[in-house]
Parts: C-alpha cells; structure tokens; sequence
C-alpha cells in the first residue's frame, strides 16, 4: 500500500522543492493539485502550506491562491550579513589554536574539500552538496568553540540556498565554490588571519558581487529593493 504522507513530510518535500527550485518564483501551488498528488486531504496540504508561509517561502493571497515567494535580495542580504558576522567572529579566535589543534583543522579541512570534488564529479543533487559545504565552515566554527552558532541561522539560509541555486548552476560555478573553500583552508594553515578575514568575506558575499547578472536577466523571479 502507498504510505500516507503526514503534514510534516509534504512540507519537507515543498521546501525542498521550492528550494532546489523545481518549483520557480513565482509559480502557482494549487491545494487541489497537492492532495491528489499527494492523496492527502486539502486540511493536510493547507497546514503545510502554513508553514511555508510562516518560512516566507509561499505568499497566500485570498482570492488569488497560493504562489512561490519572490527572492527577496535584501533579505538574502541580511542572512548573508549575520551568517558572515558570526564567522568573521569565529575566524578571528583561530590564532589562539595550538599548533597541533591547527594542525588538526586543515587536516579536516582538506579532507571535506576531497569530498566537495568527488560530489562535484559524481555530479551529487545540490541538496547534498550544501551539506558538505556546511560541514567545511562548522569545521572552523567548532574549532573556535562556536559549533553550534552556525544553526543560529539555518532557519533563515534556505533563502540563501534558494538564491545559490539560481545563481549556480554548473560544474563551473561549484568549481567556484570549491576554490574559495580551498583558499580558505590555504589561508588558515598559512595563519593568514587578515587574507582569511578577505576570502571569507569574497565567498558568503555573493548576492552583491552577482545579483546585478540574474535580477537585471530575469527580475520576474526577484524584489529588488
């Protein structure tokens, strides 16, 4: 028998989907459509609809129905800003590390960036990518003692994910990626605090370095404020 999905796991599929951009901004989502895709009732796909409202990730409009959110550019760079803050923080206690514990860090950070190419050469879903990404910066954050910082703004970094999915979609721009990582990762062995402060910056700084190059294409998809 086909397994009943609950409300929590068509709003995890929705929000994934949003997110990887299977549904575009902008986009229609019809109830009716849902429940009979997901043979649930419309009281079951209405609550996870809530729920990406609540996420700023559907706008319900009476009347009009319920469509994917726009990319909110200033809003993604504000995420972006806070995310940057508390890893700029988290950079800048590095140099009380012990030689062995620094040791240590690379040693783990190269390891991740074997993972990045490997993923980027078995051509993995973006989804997976992001978490290998992920783990790369919650190494240096856990080794400045701020783990868990990193989850202050997860909640809100889906927007960032919805945007770098926009934004890259390619070999090359993931090869992008993975040579800031790996500048990074230089930069700290080197104990280049001030060149790691800079490439930090380069790497989460992507709306304003690229927005201008998708919002002036595609500005359906977008507010730009």
């Amino acid at each position: 028998m086909r397994k009943i999905l609950t409300s929590d796991e068509i709003y995890e599929d929705l929000s994934d989907k949003i997110i990887e951009l299977k549904y575009m901004p902008g986009d229609k989502i019809s109830e009716n459509d849902l429940s009979a895709q997901y043979n649930v009732s419309r009281h079951v796909v209405r609550s996870a609809i809530t729920r990406l409202k609540d996420r700023r990730l559907v706008e319900v409009y009476p009347q009009r129905g319920t469509f994917v959110s726009l990319m909110d550019m200033k809003y993604i760079e504000t995420v972006l800003y806070v995310r940057e803050a508390v890893e700029h923080e988290a950079a800048s206690r590095l140099y009380k590390l012990t030689d062995s514990r620094l040791e240590e860090l690379v040693r783990q950070l190269r390891e991740n960036l074997v993972r990045q190419l490997m993923a980027i050469r078995d051509g993995v879903a973006m989804k997976e990518f992001y978490d290998i990404d992920t783990g790369f910066h919650r190494l240096f954050m856990d080794a400045a003692g701020h783990a868990d910082a990193i989850n202050l703004v997860s909640e809100h970094f889906v927007h960032v994910k919805r945007w770098r999915n926009f934004e890259i979609r390619s070999t090359e721009h993931l090869m992008e990626l993975y040579k800031e990582h790996l500048d990074i990762a230089d930069l700290i062995e080197k104990k280049d605090w001030k060149g790691v402060n800079e490439a930090l910056h380069n790497h989460l700084n992507t709306v304003e370095r690229h927005k201008h190059l998708f919002t002036d294409i595609s500005p359906e998809y977008f507010i730009v404020r």
